[in-house]
Parts: structure tokens; C-alpha cells; sequence
């Protein structure tokens, strides 16, 4: 297991993305510039036990070139890995996003629900 998180920018067409690696696992995927940025990166360090380092990778590539097919309306599902770091309220909430279909909208308090039900 590596004890750094790779990390690398992207320049989407809303703006630029610093995306993060973990042992070929998507981690980081969020605003280069934002009020939380530190907290955030510290969060993913101390929950992964290990440091950022900004180096652009092979995995990297693939990722890019998924959020291009994205952008470009060409590719509605990613098959790229992903490993979330978070309590298990937050990771039920993230993986029941990642269930919804391309273009579907939920409410706050319908994915409240569904991650509710799904517990039950």
C-alpha cells in the first residue's frame, strides 16, 4: 500500500479539479480552489495515513480521459475505481449517488429517505 496520495489537476469547462489517487483508487476529486481545500486535504491524509504529492500517473490519464468522454456527452457511467473516505453516513450518502442513473435528479430529502431505507 502506498503512502502517498497522487495528485493532479484537471481543467474542466467549470473549472479546475484537483484529482487524487490512492493505490489506483479515485480519492480526491474536487475544486483546486475553495474555502475547505486544506481541511479537505488534511481529512484524506489522515484518513489514508499518508502525504500529497503532485504527480501525474498512467491512472491519471484514464481518469482524464473519462472526465473528457463526460463532458463531451459521450460516456453517462465511470468505471473507474473509487475508495471513499468518510463515516458511514457520509459513504451511504455517496454511494447511493453514485447509484443514480445519468441525468437523474433527487432531492436532499428523497436521498435522505433512500439512504434511510436502505438500513432498514
Amino acid at each position: 500500500m502506498s503512502n502517498h496520495i497522487l495528485v493532479a489537476p484537471y481543467s474542466s469547462p467549470v473549472g479546475i479539479l484537483l484529482i487524487g489517487t490512492f493505490d489506483d483508487h479515485l480519492v480526491l476529486c474536487d475544486w483546486k480552489y475553495r474555502k475547505q481545500r486544506d481541511q479537505i486535504d488534511h481529512r484524506l491524509t489522515q484518513y489514508f495515513n499518508a502525504s500529497l504529492e503532485y504527480k501525474k500517473t498512467r491512472f491519471h490519464q484514464t481518469i482524464f480521459q473519462q472526465l473528457e468522454d463526460y463532458f463531451n456527452k459521450g460516456l453517462k457511467k465511470f468505471t473507474i475505481p473509487i475508495l471513499l473516505a468518510g463515516t458511514n453516513f457520509q459513504k451511504d450518502v455517496w454511494n447511493t449517488l453514485l447509484d443514480l442513473e445519468y441525468g437523474e435528479v433527487i432531492s436532499y430529502g428523497a436521498l435522505s429517505r433512500s439512504v434511510i431505507n436502505k438500513k432498514q
